[in-house]
């Protein structure tokens, strides 16, 4: 893991700069929750409480056994290890370039005029804090990694030559996607701060969970989505920490066989397109299985005997009662996810994936990464006090072609000043199948009308498409889709499907991204493209 590597370092600079064995750092291995000591988790629970856990680990430093837990807690990534009697050995945290102390920022731009700082991280050891920089010359492509103690002095400087070394250096980005691509694709939240009892009740029943990440699903009821077993699951429990149900992302072939000969002999000539697990204290087992044949689609609940408790059928005639999942319209295609957050991008600066322009012609407004409640989003700054007709900003994903797709982003809407008379947020949105700033389709939330609509900007004007009236809050964070199935468009607004319209303006595959007014600012966050290829 990449803490081992900067932990080294530290080594380095405290035992005069030898060298960690080999043999040590094979000593490292993957474990669970389990195996990790309960006055460890105790201790990390303390500090980090409700944080998505990304790896547990065991590894032997100069024949001691120590732990490490990486996380990501409050946005912020870290990697904490501890001794087997909780007390802290060393703490890595990445944080952003411009938080580095002012004395290395001078130091940098003594020695290395050229380089641009790729990756920046707090250590602490001992008492003692040091900072670990990487940097990157974008004219000859040299890489170096620097070590720096507080004050400023550097203390290791170490060129990337080798291809191991080269590996090492890009580990840090390519961890971060790996860890996305395991993500079930699932709504995406924010980590929050949960209650211990409910922590202890969770990791009393599942010890051996990973890839843990917290969210709410009222202001009484927590609910845990992880992976136990290969498999994506998700678990609910009240204030209390009392454990209330259980889902689990099942495969056809994990169904009970009584189950597998009910849908033979009543469904024999239907695909299952989808399996799900209910489980709940002191009833039993329910599966959900969803069923296709042709355009008609069956949902069933269906217990542990086979027997089916509650039926539903949608068909063409009746399908707004029981609408087509994304997933049962991807169903035996190929789906390609691509993610975007925003932590490993400069505060202040443009994500490099994403380019930016504008329909019509004004003056420009700011797209930028901006630190929120200690996470990084990619800010729209536009101008409270003035509102241009026919112009509106986007910032769309480099490169980027889909022409089926779901799109989903978390956006949150600033109040408008009270300083500024007037002051409006006048909309926000997504855009899809676009071919440039004058032609694309536009999903959008109006917080100043209580809607959302769907438009098409062709040529530069934007023409409503379909719209309907809800109440979009500005002040709190909402989860914005748009599903685009050949002609057919799908609207959802935390959650809640909207409606759905057809039109063939644009058939052809196009990039897709975000959009806003001029007049407002917007936050952003899990940009999530679902691409049917």
């Amino acid at each position: 893991m990449k803490l081992i590597n900067t932990f080294k370092l530290i080594v380095i600079a405290i035992l005069a700069f030898s060298l960690v064995s080999c043999e040590e750092e094979e000593q490292e291995r993957e474990i669970t929750a389990k195996e990790v000591p309960q006055a460890v988790l105790q201790v990390f629970n303390q500090a980090y409480p409700g944080a998505a856990i990304k790896e547990y680990a065991e590894e032997k430093e100069d024949g001691q056994t120590l732990y490490e837990i990486s996380c990501v807690f409050e946005g912020r990534r870290i990697d904490a290890i501890y001794k087997p009697d909780g007390t802290v050995a060393a703490i890595e945290e990445v944080i952003a370039a411009e938080q580095l102390p002012n004395n290395i920022h001078q130091a940098i731009a003594r020695e290395f005029q050229q380089f641009s700082i790729q990756l920046a991280e707090k250590l602490q050891k001992e008492g003692k804090q040091f900072f670990e920089v990487k940097l990157l010359n974008t004219k000859d492509q040299k890489k170096y990694e620097l070590l720096f103690s507080d004050t400023g002095k550097l203390i290791e400087k170490e060129e990337i030559k080798s291809a191991e070394e080269e590996e090492k250096y890009e580990k840090e980005s390519e961890e971060k996607e790996e860890e996305e691509e395991e993500e079930e694709k699932g709504e995406i939240r924010m980590n929050i701060a949960v209650p211990e009892k409910i922590i202890a009740a969770f990791n009393a029943k599942y010890a051996a969970a990973t890839n843990l990440n917290w969210g709410k699903e009222s202001d009484t009821e927590y609910e845990a989505e992880f992976k136990l077993n290969g498999k994506v699951m998700s678990a609910n429990f009240d204030a209390t920490g009392k454990w209330l149900e259980t889902e689990c992302i099942l495969k056809k072939e994990d169904l009970p066989q009584p189950i597998m000969n009910t849908l033979k002999l009543q469904f024999g000539d239907y695909q299952v397109i989808k399996v799900e697990s209910l489980e709940k204290p002191g009833v039993p087992m329910i599966f959900e299985v969803q069923l296709k044949k042709g355009e008609t689609v069956v949902g069933l609940e269906v217990d542990e005997s086979g027997m089916i408790a509650n039926k539903e059928t949608r068909t063409k005639e009746n399908e707004d009662k029981f609408s087509v999942s994304f997933e049962d319209f991807a169903e035996g295609k190929d789906v390609h996810m691509v993610h975007y957050t925003f932590e490993e991008t400069q505060e202040g600066a443009l994500p490099e994936d994403f380019q930016t322009g504008m329909t019509g012609e004004w003056k420009r407004t700011e797209w930028r990464v901006k630190k929120v409640d200690g996470n990084a989003v990619l800010a729209h700054v536009g101008f409270w006090d003035e509102d241009p007709d026919g112009v509106f900003p986007v910032a769309w994903v480099k490169n980027s072609k889909a022409r089926d797709l779901r799109l989903t982003v978390r956006l949150f809407p600033v109040n408008p000043p009270a300083s500024v008379k007037g002051a409006i947020h006048d909309g926000t949105g997504i855009i899809v199948r676009f071919k440039n700033p004058d032609n694309y389709y536009l999903l959008r939330a109006v917080p100043h009308e209580t809607r959302v609509r769907f438009y098409k900007v062709e040529n530069g004007k934007r023409s409503t498409l379909a719209g309907k009236n809800i109440d979009v809050p500005t002040g709190q964070w909402h989860t914005l889709q748009l599903l685009a199935r050949g002609n057919s468009f799908t609207a959802y607004f935390n959650g809640e499907e909207l409606f759905t319209h057809m039109d063939n303006t644009f058939a052809e595959a196009g990039a897709f991204g975000l959009w806003c007014k001029p007049n407002n600012v917007t936050y952003y966050d899990n940009l999530t493209a679902d691409i049917i290829e």
